[in-house]
């Protein structure tokens, strides 16, 4: 992902809540009016037990 960049990188997601992801271009000024596509892969990982 050298074109874009995401925050929050990691997040703890508790039942029933939401989380917010916002992805932006990291240098809007070499961007061109070609479109280009992206995928995003999120993954889940188990809790680490105490």
């Amino acid at each position: 992902m050298k074109d874009l960049v995401a925050t929050p990188v990691t997040f703890t997601l508790h039942d029933g809540k939401i989380q917010l992801i916002r992805v932006a271009l990291k240098n809007t000024q070499n961007y061109s009016t070609k479109a280009k596509d992206y995928r995003i892969f999120i993954k889940e990982l188990p809790r680490r037990v105490k």
